[in-house]
């Protein structure tokens, strides 16, 4: 007996975890030989041809899948994550933008944003985004450093100190360090080491 769609994708999604790439790859294209117009077969085949840096072949896997539901709020982070990495931060910003209008809660997605209009020189906004990021996910680390290295390099050292210390990673605590120096807090530094 045959497998199922449901099957095939079951394994392919395991394989993709799993880093099999290749088997990966071969049971998402199985499977969109039987159904082409599957978004989320495509957008995890985006994924796997992201993670490859397959860029090109992704932004076409994730074009498919919004082409086939517009309204798919992954996908279309999913396509900014790969503008972005194409270079193309414009297209990114208005990828995330359109995630963001279709899914108002996605965390990760206002944290890409604020990622982008970073490197775009606006950093006010970038630190509304990640505060918004870390408003709908108090944890969220990646946006808890990013804030914090938005604030350094804005001079708001007790507000990126503050972040910084929330976040309480490696490379978190490190960056306290430094805002510790340029707050002249020697003592503090010495206490922390």
């Amino acid at each position: 007996m045959e497998p199922t769609i449901n099957q095939i994708l079951q394994q392919a999604v395991t394989a993709h975890q799993e880093g099999k790439t290749e088997k990966a790859e071969k049971l998402y294209k199985k499977i969109l030989e039987a159904e082409p117009k599957n978004p989320d077969v495509n957008n995890n085949m985006g994924a796997l041809l992201q993670n490859l840096g397959r860029l090109d072949e992704a932004e076409k896997s994730y074009r498919k899948a919004i082409e086939i539901k517009p309204d798919y709020a992954e996908a279309h982070n999913n396509l900014g994550s790969t503008l972005h990495r194409l270079d193309r931060l414009d297209e990114a910003e208005k990828s995330y933008k359109k995630a963001i209008e279709i899914k108002p809660d996605y965390a990760g997605c206002y944290h890409n944003m604020g990622v982008i209009l970073f490197k775009l020189g606006r950093l006010d906004e970038s630190a509304e985004y990640q505060s918004k990021a870390i408003e709908l996910s108090p944890n969220f680390k990646g946006a808890l450093l990013n804030r914090g290295h938005i604030l350094f390099v804005k001079g708001e050292l007790e507000r990126a100190l503050q972040d910084f210390d929330t976040c309480n990673n490696s490379e978190s605590r490190s960056r306290s360090l430094f805002c510790l120096n340029a707050l002249g807090r020697t003592k503090d530094i010495y206490n922390r080491i």
